[in-house]
């Protein structure tokens, strides 16, 4: 099971960078919703990594984003 999900995750990563190449800019849900996939299959540090990367993109951090 968490090598499907690892396998999302690649899969998400992609497209994340596709939507940031075509100038769409991802909202605080889709970071969150990384970051809670990346402890799901137990990287704290790309989990931690991502977090930091919010607040560099322009992206305010929410309430969920602190509880994931």
């Amino acid at each position: 099971m968490v090598y499907v999900r690892k396998e999302r995750l690649k899969k998400t990563r992609k497209v994340l960078a596709v939507m940031i190449k075509q100038s769409v800019d991802p909202d605080v849900v889709t970071y969150n919703s990384l970051m809670d996939g990346y402890f799901l299959v137990k990287d704290v540090n790309k989990a931690t990594y991502v977090f930091n990367t919010i607040a560099r993109r322009g992206v305010t951090p929410d309430v969920q984003s602190y509880n994931v």
